[in-house]
């Protein structure tokens, strides 16, 4: 079998639309050979790439319109922000665009027509995506039964993190918390309501959902909010570490115990340290996994309203 003629080099670099290939003198027929993948309609790419949603949008961005960019929960994906991975198990783009541009209608595409005001667009490298603040406000149409509160309220939490850096630093975090209860205003009379609410629930300094789920069941649950990885000492002022949740008047500790504890030895063993020094200066920890609390989460308060009392 003859092999396949070589394609120019630049195709083989970058995802390329069947007319930019026509216009460098590539046979339409060439674009049928196994080694060129078709992720999108009138969209081809020859080498293997990880399939994320950085990946999908760069394959995608060949049929991206003038006034069109990336939104809500494609959006979220790549500022970071955190989302349940069964809301989209399909793994289709959110692509929108401002009246009177209209969104795309394609396969693999979710199209958003949305009017004038309250959405501004940033580059994220090569592509145009909603700001972090318009995003967070555009999570609110997928709150239903795999999107709930706390996980809007999760978002909302890691687009105000400051993350630390390689040098111990603080990087800076996407938003603020005044930009974000700000930005509330800017919604939809719908959605106003329940994203003032998020607004409000929201933290600086939650490092993950679940640990945002877990105060939001505690203080649901009718208990004190906790302080959000706040740092615990002993009777005599040495630092022992952060906490997850802090009740300090309690001498309470609640900590979310997920994955990375069992899959990475050096985050257990750290953690264990920091723990074994909690509780040798008379501190209470209680360790929360996931199945108490997304299965349990009524056991989960009893356990911590024993505690405090």
């Amino acid at each position: 079998m003859p092999l396949a003629t070589p394609l120019p080099l630049d195709l083989r670099r970058i995802p390329f639309s069947t007319r930019m290939a026509i216009d460098r003198g590539v046979r339409e027929g060439r674009l049928r050979a196994s080694d060129v993948a078709h992720p999108f309609h009138g969209v081809q790419r020859v080498a293997q790439v990880p399939d994320d949603v950085q990946s999908r949008c760069l394959d995608y961005l060949p049929r991206m319109r003038e006034g069109q960019f990336f939104s809500h929960l494609t959006a979220a994906e790549l500022w970071g922000l955190p989302v349940p991975r069964l809301v989209r198990p399909g793994g289709e783009l959110d692509v929108a665009a401002v009246r009177p541009t209209r969104a795309p209608r394609t396969r693999g595409v979710i199209g958003h027509d949305l009017t004038a005001g309250g959405v501004r667009v940033q580059m994220l490298g090569p592509l145009p995506v909603a700001d972090v603040l318009s995003t967070w406000v555009q999570l609110r149409s997928l709150v239903g039964p795999r999107f709930d509160f706390a996980d809007l309220v999760a978002a909302g939490d890691a687009a105000v993190l400051r993350r630390p850096r390689a040098d111990r630093t603080l990087a800076p975090a996407l938003t603020t918390l005044d930009e974000l209860r700000a930005r509330v205003s800017t919604a939809d009379r719908r959605g106003r309501v329940l994203l003032g609410q998020a607004a409000e629930a929201v933290r600086e300094g939650a490092e993950s959902a679940p640990e945002t789920r877990l105060r939001l069941v505690l203080i649901d649950g009718g208990l004190p909010e906790p302080l959000v990885n706040a740092d615990v000492y002993d009777e005599f002022g040495l630092f022992l570490g952060r906490g997850d949740l802090v009740y300090p008047d309690s001498c309470l500790v609640v900590e979310y115990d997920g994955d990375d504890h069992r899959t990475s030895v050096a985050r257990y063993e750290r953690d264990q340290t920091r723990i074994d020094a909690f509780r040798e200066a008379r501190w209470h920890v209680i360790r929360i996994r996931a199945q108490a609390l997304y299965k349990r989460p009524a056991w989960v308060v009893q356990r911590v309203r024993r505690a405090l009392r």
